[in-house]
């Protein structure tokens, strides 16, 4: 991850119709708990399924989300094709969708990473690519792998 530490991002999602568990959001939730999404970007949540999404709000987590910043979406093709949140030329995204590959989730001339859900979330918090470790190890908690 060094080679990519420190980039700046606009968008960092975290979910899609293939690859959401509700351990994702939780590892999401984590970060988030006591932090809000930075100014300039763009957070976007897709639970995996119906019912990924319904114990997800029966456990709190999607109003933790959304008075975070994030957007959560409904379950199903969202942003790794692009349907929603498109990117625009020079646009960076630091996502967990399953695969990437120019103008996969819009322009060609965007960049797109793929991480874990505790690294998108922490590059969500701080607007940048960023290893969640030292972020956990503050607050206290648990070591985490990124």
């Amino acid at each position: 991850m060094s080679d990519v530490s420190g980039r700046r991002i606009t968008q960092a999602t975290i979910g899609s119709c293939a690859s959401n568990l509700l351990d994702d959001l939780r590892a999401a939730a984590e970060v988030l708990r006591d932090h809000p999404v930075a100014p300039g970007v763009t957070m976007y949540i897709t639970p995996g399924s119906p019912a990924v999404y319904s114990q997800a709000a029966r456990e709190g987590l999607i109003e933790l989300f959304t008075e975070r910043g994030a957007t959560v979406l409904s379950p199903g093709c969202t942003t790794c094709w692009g349907y929603l949140g498109a990117l625009g030329d020079g646009d960076v995204t630091i996502s967990t969708n399953q695969e990437h590959y120019p103008g996969r989730a819009g322009s060609r001339k965007a960049d797109i990473y793929l991480s874990s859900p505790y690294v998108v979330a922490a590059s969500a918090v701080a607007g940048e690519i960023t290893d969640p470790r030292p972020l956990l190890a503050r607050e206290g908690k648990p070591h985490v792998h990124s």
